[in-house]
């Protein structure tokens, strides 16, 4: 079947030049799943920031007999650093499409698209993904399982991202301000775990890799990034009147639970630094 519920489905992933030979366990995954996508996007900047190097392009991305008509290698002009995968593909989108983005780290089971692009495709004013969490009362979805989109849902993103995010540490947190972009345009970001199980994952990690943005600590810490960014954002981002105070009530009601739990944390290794 080319296309599910008659919407171009794309998938995209992005990529580092250190872990870009790495990435075909990933797209072989995709491209045996149950459904198969319309496209796939591999979007990478031509320098990477990050790394301060350009890109090698590995043989097997110009290799028809393995990309066929479906893998693509996309350029983009500008690095958006990890939401690259979302934003640099965008220019190449049809119009009414669904998008899931995915990390390149990850080999996917055979039901991962058909799943994650049923829901998206079923309830087109809210976005999916196989495992969610929440801050400051909005849910985040996350690349590594699966983070789907309905077009006409991300227009403005780009925008978005260059206005509150470019020149921060916040670019390093794709999965936070992609879900705070949606918060804002009052767009829920729901989980479909129940479909894979409460102790189960949608895919195994293909490699190990020290850098990778999960294993940052102190000031790129996520935990560090969401607290730092939250407040701002819900104060400097236009949004319906409505959904600002949704927002920050769930903030508010957040810092009454974790504020206090972080004082007594820091007491306790005072504590303990002072034994």
């Amino acid at each position: 079947m080319r296309k599910l519920g008659q919407c171009p489905v794309i998938i995209s992933v992005t990529s580092l030049p250190s872990r870009i030979a790495r990435i075909r366990l990933t797209l072989e995954s995709l491209l045996s799943g149950a459904k198969r996508p319309d496209k796939v996007f591999v979007s990478l900047p031509y320098y990477s920031a990050r790394e301060r190097s350009e890109y090698i392009i590995p043989d097997f991305l110009a290799d028809r007999d393995f990309c066929s008509d479906i893998v693509e290698v996309v350029r983009v002009n500008e690095d958006f650093g990890p939401g690259t995968k979302l934003l640099g593909p965008l220019p190449s989108l049809s119009e009414n499409s669904c998008i899931v983005v995915v990390d390149d780290d990850a080999v996917y089971r055979r039901t991962f698209l058909h799943n994650i692009a049923d829901a998206q495709l079923s309830e087109r004013d809210a976005s999916f993904s196989y495992f969610t969490y929440t801050v400051g009362g909005i849910k985040i979805g996350q690349g590594c399982d699966g983070f789907s989109f309905w077009e006409p849902n991300l227009r403005g993103i780009t925008e978005f991202f260059r206005k509150y995010v470019h020149g921060t540490n916040l670019v390093l947190h794709d999965d936070f301000w992609s879900s705070m972009f949606l918060a804002t345009r009052d767009i829920r970001v729901k989980s479909i775990s129940h479909l894979i199980g409460p102790y189960d994952t949608i895919y195994q990690q293909s490699f190990e890799d020290e850098g990778s943005l999960r294993y940052l600590a102190g000031e790129f810490a996520r935990d560090v990034l969401q607290r730092a960014h939250f407040a701002r954002l819900l104060k400097e981002v236009e949004m319906p009147t409505s959904v600002r105070i949704r927002l920050q009530a769930g903030f508010q009601a957040e810092q009454l639970i974790v504020s206090p739990a972080r004082r007594l944390y820091r007491k306790a290794l005072h504590v303990l630094a002072t034994r």
